[in-house]
């Protein structure tokens, strides 16, 4: 009896302080304002946003960073995917990691990736942290140093998977324009992570543990082409996510990629929402298309007695591929420079071909001779002259 009534003690002075630590950061998540952008990633601009460069807690938007230096090490072979890690108490301790493994069960580093990238493990990314530097805190460090060399001058990390610390309820930190940078390393450089991003679920056969991706957006089906990227939440960060998908092209072979970034959203249906307006938004309002291409051919005129034939071809030099604003109105205009004197060599620039946005000047490009025109010797610039009047 007095063993069971000082449990029931224990159990309401836990449960007492834990309502002190919750209901603050309730308050913090209250108060705090939703920040997004969309980046399309073919002409690397910001199509929209607010509050980019807000600091913010960023949650488990950070194992994007972790995946960052996992593949890094893959590449450079220090780490390979069929390596062996084994979970320890320190991970199964862990909270929030939503993976029911024991301390001695083994996963590799193909799976942990998995777990990772799919489930947001946290127990994961604490894993991967200790095969790629020893210790968290080493891997830390070189989290921190790749967001320096990445140019993340807002960006700080104090753990691997993105939890608070309970104590002081210290966070990952960073802003939208850093995350951008982030993300734009990452499929430059390792895309292969989107065949891990775009799962709907994920099964580690050797324990029949099945995950389910944390994006909604893979459960909801509405965009057929999205294949990432990562979800977040902690009561300080609010609701995350960063959405990725493609778009093909007009008039060329290719994809466009537009990102998504929602952070701070007070709940799910809201962060569902919005970057749901934002990928609209760049599905809608624009377009990536050949607005140029080197096979149309334009004439040029050219004085028939200085030249051996009245006409030249001209083209531009190379093709003009732009995401192009579907709101706004847009003109070709072709401009030709002074009239040569001389020989005209093949590649010579003639003139120009401008864009006009709303009537303004937005990009140009050369035209160039398609062919070598002779200028007329002097005998036959005369001959040519004297028929000409007679």
């Amino acid at each position: 009896m007095f063993f069971n009534i000082k449990r029931k003690t224990l159990l309401l002075v836990a449960v007492f302080f834990l309502f002190l630590y919750i209901v603050p950061h309730h308050q913090y998540a209250k108060d705090q304002e939703i920040i997004y952008a969309l980046y399309d990633a073919v002409e690397d601009r910001i199509l929209e946003g607010k509050n980019i460069e807000e600091i913010v807690a960023i949650a488990s938007i950070s194992k994007l960073m972790v995946a960052d230096l996992i593949f890094d090490a893959l590449h450079q072979g220090t780490l390979t995917k069929d390596m062996e890690l084994t979970y320890t108490q320190e991970e199964t301790s862990l909270y929030g990691s939503d993976v029911p493994l024991q301390p001695g069960h083994k996963i590799t580093v193909e799976e942990a990736l998995n777990l990772l990238l799919v489930r947001s493990a946290n127990s994961s990314a604490l894993l991967l942290a200790k095969a790629h530097s020893g210790t968290e805190e080493a891997f830390v460090k070189a989290m921190n140093q790749r967001a320096k060399e990445l140019g993340m001058e807002h960006t700080r990390f104090i753990n691997s998977h993105g939890l608070p610390i309970l104590s002081t309820d210290d966070q990952n930190t960073s802003t939208i324009q850093d995350l951008i940078l982030l993300v734009k390393h990452l499929l430059q450089h390792y895309p292969e992570v989107l065949e891990y991003t775009k799962k709907p679920q994920y099964t580690l056969e050797r324990y029949v543990v099945t995950v389910t991706n944390t994006n909604p957006l893979l459960r909801e089906k509405t965009y057929p082409t999205l294949d990432g990227l990562k979800t977040g939440t902690t009561t300080k960060a609010g609701k995350c996510l960063i959405a990725t998908l493609t778009q093909e092209a007009e008039g060329r072979e290719g994809q466009r990629r537009i990102v998504s970034f929602v952070l701070g959203a007070k709940t799910d249906g809201e962060r569902l929402k919005k970057t749901k307006e934002l990928l609209d938004f760049g599905l809608q309002s624009f377009r990536w298309q050949r607005v140029l291409s080197t096979d149309k051919i334009y004439e040029r005129e050219l004085d028939p007695i200085l030249f051996e034939q009245p006409t030249i071809q001209t083209a531009v030099r190379s093709p003009m591929d732009l995401v192009l604003d579907l709101r706004k109105n847009y003109k070709l205009k072709r401009e030709f420079y002074a009239m040569p004197e001389e020989t005209i060599q093949e590649g010579d620039t003639l003139g120009q071909m401008l864009l006009l946005e709303d009537g303004k000047v937005v990009y140009q490009m050369e035209l160039v001779a398609k062919e070598t025109v002779e200028k007329s010797g002097f005998f036959k610039r005369l001959w040519k002259k004297i028929k000409s009047i007679v």
